[in-house]
């Protein structure tokens, strides 16, 4: 995992060094496929890699999503008991989350409809930022207020958790402070 992750920043920065040799800085902003129209073979690799990805992630989080909303209702983390014994419940053979799956298909077809990409793209970035910032946050309360047992297997510096929760925040209000505020309350 290490080594892949190594491997691809390496790449992004080799990407990032050919976009700013090759393209301006007006073509960075309003052509979002710039890419494959300087790369080598652009035009048929760059949408062919982009269409893999695709599938890759809308089938990761179909098969994620639906598992995740079904072991929360396990955990009885909804506000409502019958919302978490619905959506708990599992097909009998195999315990497969049809009723999470059907709450995760509506979810996406909404998105969907909602049409734009930008706009999709800055209301999932909420949920990773929520996450990350949380993770963050919580990292800096422990460093302060954990429990004796508290040792994790990792040494952290507590200005560098608080750093990362308030930048988050930051940026999701750079992102949209709309859907900022909406996450923040939701959350």
């Amino acid at each position: 995992t290490t080594s892949a992750t190594i491997a691809g920043m390496i790449i992004y920065v080799f990407i990032i060094y050919k976009l700013a040799l090759s393209a301006s800085v007006e073509d960075l902003v309003n052509d979002q496929l710039i890419m494959a129209r300087i790369a080598l073979g652009g035009a048929v690799i760059i949408p062919l890699g982009l269409a893999a990805s695709t599938i890759s992630s809308a089938l990761g989080s179909i098969m994620v999503a639906p598992r995740t909303l079904q072991a929360l209702a396990v955990d009885e983390s909804f506000p409502s008991k019958k919302l978490n014994a619905w959506l708990s419940r599992g097909r009998n053979k195999d315990n497969e989350p049809i009723h999470a799956s059907l709450v995760t298909s509506v979810i996406a077809l909404v998105f969907v409809i909602m049409g734009s990409v930008n706009a999709v793209a800055e209301i999932i970035s909420m949920f990773f930022m929520v996450t990350y910032g949380s993770l963050c946050l919580i990292s800096f309360l422990n460093h302060f207020g954990s429990s004796p047992s508290y040792r994790p297997y990792f040494k952290s510096r507590w200005y560098i958790s608080l750093v990362g929760f308030m930048v988050s925040i930051w940026v999701m209000f750079k992102i949209n402070a709309t859907y900022a505020l909406a996450a923040i309350v939701l959350m």
